[in-house]
């Protein structure tokens, strides 16, 4: 069994996201110049670590000094996430297809036709 590492996923703040390819069962970055939406491919995002551990993240974080303990501090202004969720969505359903609809328009091709999986929709699994 494979398993994804957080260092696979990019951080904007609260989040990570990453992009997986559900055939190859791995995380693979997206090429800005696409011109054809691939079926297998899909946006994954998951809390921010220090939103899942933040007491352990507070040990590694230099952000938080002083006499108080890093941990009580931490917890405090970064409340954890109870029940942490994975949201996957088809790459049609991201803003990476306006991209590709772009390309298609700047290179001279026609509209795609992009079929979504039937049985994938939004999801959300627990971490």
């Amino acid at each position: 069994m494979k398993t994804i590492s957080f260092h696979d996923f990019e951080s904007n703040g609260e989040n990570c996201t990453g992009w997986y390819d559900k055939k190859k069962k791995s995380m693979i970055d997206i090429d800005p110049g696409l011109t054809q939406t691939p079926v297998n491919v899909y946006l994954i995002e998951v809390p921010g670590w220090d939103r899942i551990d933040p007491i352990g993240k507070s040990r590694t974080d230099t952000w938080f000094t002083g006499t108080e303990s890093n941990d009580v501090r931490y917890i405090n202004d970064i409340p954890m996430v109870v029940n942490p969720t994975a949201t996957f969505k088809h790459i049609s359903e991201t803003s990476v297809a306006k991209i590709i609809r772009d390309n298609r328009r700047k290179q001279g091709l026609p509209a795609e036709r992009v079929v979504v999986p039937k049985t994938v929709k939004v999801r959300y699994r627990g971490l």
